[in-house]
């Protein structure tokens, strides 16, 4: 309703539209701002880059054989795939010592952060597709702000929702391409971001597709800090 009032478009004129694209090279989609530090996360890295999908192909394939990747951070097996990315953990328990702490660290809208700082929206939709969404954001951080709770909780499913319509056919959004174009580079910053807490002394217990759950020392939490302000 918002995107037909900024555009001044009738629904019929854009109910059928879509931004259809079956092959993909990911080396076309990843972010300039993507880079690791250690050999073995920049040859993982590069296999990425080297990544090409076709998604007919891919949707025909069983779960277990879709696109996934599996590898080792910081000790821990990680999985790789078009959906998202998160560690592979069984069942253990952690408990911090005095001089130590666990800590989540969460991605505040990291999908719509991503969507609207890279202008990221649907081909046939145009730029003022993002400018709604763009605005719906801030107005959904006015409403968190206010105590709002219906209107906030209501517009970030409106927010949140927006990924998994770009990936369906029956959606007036859908644009493969997007999707992954947002789920890709949203999944290699976070292990640009888990890449540099194992450096600097962190212990990755689990990482999902917008968070990365740690223990680490009390005295190195100024310098996880600052490594998140870098991120």
């Amino acid at each position: 309703d918002r995107y037909l009032k900024e555009t001044g478009l009738s629904w019929n004129a854009i109910k059928d539209l879509r931004s259809p694209c079956n092959i993909i090279a990911f080396k076309d989609i990843i972010f300039p701002c993507i880079s690791f530090k250690t050999k073995y996360m920049q040859d993982f890295f590069e296999r990425i880059k080297n990544t090409v999908i076709n998604l007919e192909e891919e949707s025909k394939k069983s779960d277990d054989s879709k696109f996934h990747i599996t590898f080792l951070l910081g000790g821990v097996e990680h999985n790789f795939s078009l959906g998202g990315m998160h560690s592979v953990n069984t069942p253990e328990k952690f408990e911090p010592g005095d001089d130590e702490c666990l800590r989540d660290w969460d991605v505040t809208s990291m999908y719509p952060s991503i969507i609207i700082d890279w202008g990221l929206y649907p081909k046939h939709l145009g730029p003022e597709f993002l400018k709604v969404y763009s605005d719906i954001k801030a107005e959904r951080v006015i409403a968190k702000k206010n105590g709002d709770k219906v209107k906030n909780e209501t517009l970030k499913l409106a927010l949140n929702g927006l990924s998994g319509n770009l990936q369906s056919k029956f959606s007036w959004v859908y644009s493969p391409e997007s999707v992954l174009t947002l789920r890709i580079n949203g999944q290699l910053m976070i292990l640009m971001l888990a890449e540099a807490f194992v450096e600097a002394g962190a212990q990755i217990i689990n990482t999902n597709t917008d968070g990365i759950f740690v223990l680490h020392k009390n005295k190195d939490y100024d310098k996880l800090v600052e490594i998140c302000k870098w991120w």
